[in-house]
Parts: structure tokens; sequence; C-alpha cells
């Protein structure tokens, strides 16, 4: 099902699957208009399972369908003012001065209430601390019978943070709230809700309540600063510090094997007070420590903070069993030795598995075969559907401004890969502000043998698609790549990095602001980005991304899959390619067969997009440079 614009351009966001009210294949797309207009609404079937690498293909997407659409009221916030009652008039025992807050404290388990209509709200004060970064997390439904079939009125939480004076510091509507305190003091937080409609206050026509659960998170510890005298300002660690980085016997760096046996020590018994500090410290001073950028990146997500540690998912017991997810958190001084322990595996370790129905197998390959060691050839798509990270991969394969194995240098030195000689890598992405995000991952993919994989596989014996999908998916949890922030890879099209952006994935691999180009009737006459412009791109072995959203018919008498991505890999006959043809793109499918050839008149009549780097090697601006404790 998609939604399409008066140009036939598809709507963001797309549908996702109602789990919670249906057993079938239900899908919700839900879509505030932001002007009056036409719209299309488009539907249709699926496979019901990929394509492998054998080109077996299972399900038929044909059948019946339904179609409902609810108006769900504008995005009004009216029914929301803290000191008015139903009618509009002033409730003098609901201000803000009268009401009485309930604490609320960092890391601490959810708490939970429920507000009866779009006039009330709950208050919790709050204790922050000045630089750091929280976030106010919140969830609820409406407390209705299931067999009643009665929609909400387009209910959405709402969020009112205020100073200890009780002035209005910030407000959000139907999403959590995102807060760095500019000082230490008591702040307080409402929690509210309301309908979308115009007129009333309840949340549906039978008077149902909306209940909540609340958390407060602290996302970034404020930062700690580079100190001229750091090693005198450690007071637990000092000694274990020295003999690494200062002794004569040392090499002056602080190496992955020193650090974790620092971090062995300050998590038993769990972590005081002081062991966090000094952590911080180790952050701040990290070139007088000589810590790469792979590990300071990970010692400062556990010892200031990152999105991803609310959960750990892991594996269960078995090395070969599937997952469970369970709460962990940020650290404070007191946080347990599980909890530490449970950091260490999932940053320095790799044993935080993404989330899968799958069991996990290990696999006893090399991360490179031959010279040279990536090859757009390398690739094959599983049942995920992340055609577009994989074909951004297979581009930057064959290119020399970015590499996946190190040959050639994108915006920052060294390999993309580093091996730590255990069995697992670190994997080094980008994030939306071109921001270095360094991942752990081990050698476990979800599948049954090296063989037979549920995700993404390799022709030649070799795992390295397999870790750069595997560390993509880690990435995703600190949400902070476009994608659902959670750490799974999906389910077909749906949820964790299953549908995404080739323009966004070509950046996060490299770091380099991506461009994005639309060729159709249109546009097919402009002198400076035309099939000549094109060609010579192509022909620059400049990584590009096709795709189209043409209707199915269309698409496939071009030899192209709708909404599937595809590499610009040559134009014209290419000496080694036996599939390419005189006078056509040659567009490599990630799927590792079925590539197709069109003309530049097929590219215009299918309504092309082209995601691309324009071989500048621009890097990706930084909105907020001081997130970073170390940047």
């Amino acid at each position: 099902m998609h939604l399409r614009d008066k140009n036939g351009v598809p709507v963001f966001p797309g549908p996702k699957k109602d789990k919670a009210n249906s057993t079938g294949e239900k899908l919700v797309l839900t879509y505030y208009a932001p002007r009056t207009g036409v719209y299309y609404l488009e539907a249709g079937g699926f496979w019901s399972s990929g394509y492998q690498k054998n080109g077996r293909v299972a399900g038929v997407p044909t059948g019946s369908y339904t179609v409902e659409t609810l108006n769900l009221g504008g995005g009004t916030e009216r029914a929301l003012s803290w000191d008015t009652d139903g009618s509009g008039s002033i409730d003098i025992n609901d201000t803000f001065d009268k009401a009485t807050p309930s604490d609320l404290v960092v890391g601490a388990q959810d708490s939970s209430g429920f507000i009866e209509n779009a006039t009330l709200r709950d208050l919790y004060s709050i204790s922050l601390i000045e630089g750091a970064t929280y976030r106010f997390r919140l969830s609820g439904k409406l407390v209705t019978d299931q067999s009643s079939n009665d929609t909400d009125l387009g209910i959405n939480s709402r969020l009112f943070l205020h100073d200890s004076n009780g002035e209005l510091l910030h407000t959000i509507t139907g999403a959590d709230l995102d807060y760095r305190a500019t000082k230490t003091d008591t702040f307080y937080i409402a929690v509210g809700a309301t309908t979308g409609q115009l007129t009333g206050t309840n949340f549906n026509s039978l008077g149902a309540a909306y209940t909540y659960d609340l958390k407060l998170i602290q996302k970034r510890a404020a930062k700690t600063l580079p100190l001229p005298n750091w090693l005198s300002s450690l007071s637990v660690i000092s000694s274990e510090v020295a003999d690494a980085v200062v002794s004569g016997t040392s090499d002056g760096k602080l190496d992955r094997t020193e650090l974790l046996a620092i971090l062995d020590k300050v998590k038993d018994g769990g972590i005081t007070e002081a062991e966090l500090t000094d952590l911080r410290i180790l952050v701040a001073n990290f070139k007088e420590l000589g810590l790469t950028n792979y590990l300071v990146t990970l010692l400062d997500n556990l010892a200031n903070g990152d999105p991803a540690n609310q959960y750990y998912t892991g594996r269960k017991e078995t090395d070969l069993g599937n997952t469970a997810r369970e709460n962990i958190g940020n650290l404070y001084p007191g946080s347990s030795e599980q909890r530490v322990q449970r950091l260490i595996n999932k940053w320095f370790k790799g044993l935080d598995s993404p989330a899968t129905t799958e069991l996990y197998v290990k696999l006893a390959l090399p991360l490179f075969v031959g010279d040279p060691g990536a090859r757009a050839t390398d690739i094959y798509q599983g049942s995920l559907g992340d055609c577009y990270l994989l074909s951004s991969l297979s581009a930057i394969a064959e290119t020399d401004i970015a590499s996946i194995d190190g040959r050639h240098p994108s915006v920052y030195p060294g390999d993309m890969f580093i091996n730590n000689g255990d069995d697992t890598y670190g994997v080094r992405m980008y994030d939306n502000h071109g921001a270095e995000r360094w991942v752990t991952v081990d050698k476990y993919v979800p599948g049954y043998r090296s063989e037979d994989l549920r995700n993404v596989t390799t022709g030649d014996g070799e795992i390295w698609a397999m870790m750069a999908e595997k560390a993509y998916v880690q990435l995703n949890e600190s949400d902070n790549i476009s994608q659902d922030g959670t750490n799974r890879y999906g389910i077909g099209n749906h949820f964790g990095i299953a549908g995404g952006s080739a323009g966004l994935a070509l950046s996060h691999i490299t770091g380099q602001e991506s461009s994005y180009r639309f060729v159709s009737e249109k546009t097919a006459n402009d002198s400076e980005y035309g099939e000549a412009w094109l060609i010579a791109q192509v022909q620059a072995k400049l990584p590009l991304v096709f795709s189209t959203s043409a209707p199915c018919p269309l698409a496939a008498s071009k030899g192209v899959k709708r909404n599937h991505t595809y590499t610009y890999e040559s134009y014209g006959v290419v000496e080694g390619n036996t599939e390419s043809v005189e006078g056509k793109f040659f567009l490599r499918n990630p799927w590792g067969f079925a590539h197709a050839n069109v003309t530049w008149d097929d590219l215009k009549e299918l309504g092309s997009n082209v995601a691309y780097l324009d071989g500048t090697r621009t890097k990706m601006t930084r909105i907020d440079p001081t997130d970073s404790a170390f940047s």
C-alpha cells in the first residue's frame, strides 16, 4: 500500500503492519496532510518471501483486500491548556501552583499513570544536571474493550517541561522529549494527551482513559573537559593507566586488551561514582592516552551514554540460540556489575546480537577473499528488504573515492573494518551528522549453516557484507541513521533496517555528502544533469544507485523491479561482463542475478531516482559538534 501526492510521489512515512490488532496482513498508514489537494492510494500484493541466492521465490502476490479510511482530525493542541476545564473555564483546583508532583528519578523503573480526558495532566518533579542531555520517554494507549471496535479520535501524547518556577520551557506532541539541562536544578514534566478534534475532550466516544508509562533517561552525561593534569585526577585506575601509557616499559598507547582489563576492574561489585568519573576522564583525554577513534567511541558510549544502552538483546544461553531483549540503561553511580558487563559485551565484544526469530550460526570464514578484497559481485541479498544498503555497499566496493577494504580513503583515514583477533571486528560507519560511529560485531549471523543464511550472503566465502549489514543494524539502535532505532534486522520490508534510503546509506558508509537526481521526461533535457552527465558519472566509477516507483508492469517491461535498488555499474559493452549491452546502462541487482540493461529513454519513462556521491569527498555537515564528549 502506498499513498502518493498529486505528482505520483510516495509520501513518507509509509504503512506499517498492525500486529496488535490483526492476525493477517493488515497495514495501517497514518498521514498528516500538509496541504489540501488530491492524493492517490495504491494497493497491491507482495511476495511472501524474498528472492534467494538460488533464484527461488515463494508466495503469490494476488488476492482480495479491503480498504478503510478514518479521519483522525487535525494536528491541534486545542484541548490542552494547563488551567482550563472541559468548558474552557479556569479550574482553580488544577493550576500548576496547586498541583502536587510525584518524583521521577533518572534511570528508575517506568512511572505509570492515566489521563481521563484532554483537559487533565499529571505532574512530576525531576532533578537535572547542567550540561547533561535527558530523554523523557513516553508510551501510552487507550484503555478500551477490544471487542468494541471504537476508534480513538486522533489521540496524541503531550509532554510539557517546566523550570523550577513553573515557566514552560518545551512542549512536544506524539513523541519523546529530549532536553539538555542549562543548569543544575529541579524541573517539572507534565504528561497529557490531545484528541486532535476541533470539539470535545474525550479520547473516544466511550470516554476511555489514556494510560501511559514515563521513563527519564540520561542520554548523555555532562561533558567532561580535557585536563592538563588528567593522570593525577584519576582516583581509582591511575596505576593501571600509568602502567599502560606512562611507564618506561609502555608503548604510550592504551590498547583494547588494557582497556578491557580496566573495565573488568571497575565493574567488580558495581560501578562507583569515582570509577565512572575516571572513565569519563579517559574519554576526555583520549589523545594523551593514544586511544584509537574506535576504542574511544566505544568507551564514550559506555561511560557517557547512548540511546542503544537502553536495551540488551544478545543471544540466549547457547551460542546458536535466538535473541531475547532486556532493559539495561546508561551507567550511573551504583549501576550493577551485570549492567556494566552487559555494556562491555555490547560495545567491546560484539555479543549484543540483533533481534531475530532465527537461530544464529558462526561463520568460520575470512573477512575478505582475494585482491581486491571487496567487490560488487560479492553481494547476494537475502530475505531482508535492505537492497538500498547492499546496493550502496556494492557501489562503494568498486569506486576509488572510498572503500570497504581500506584501498582508498574516504573523509577520514583508516579502514572500515578493524580485526580484533578474537573473531570480532570493529566496524566504522557515520551517523546523520557525519560523526564517526563504531560498533563491534562477532561472526554470528542468522541462519542454520554458513551456506544457508537468512540475510545477505557472498559468492566466494568472504563475510565482509554480512559484517557490514550486522553493524548497520547495531548502529540503528543508537537512533541516528533515520531508521526505527532498534537492534533488529527486520522482517521482509518492515522494521529494523528494512526499507531505507540509498542516499543516506551512501553517506552512512563513507561519511560523504550524497546527492540525488530524478530522471523523467520533465528533467531529461537538463543540460547539466542529462544523459551525458550520467554516462560520465558511471564511467568515472562514482557510486550511483538506481531505483524507480514506476507501476509494476512498466518496470517489468524494462527488466527492473519496482521499489528495488540497483547499482549503476557500467555503460555500453564492458570487457569481462558478458551481460553488458551497447548503448545501455548495466544495473547490478543486489540479489546477485536478474541484472538489467536500460537505455536513457527507459530511465526517463520509468521516472528513475539516482542517489550518488559526486567524487569531491565532501564531509557530511555536523549539526551539533559538541554532542560527542571527545569531538
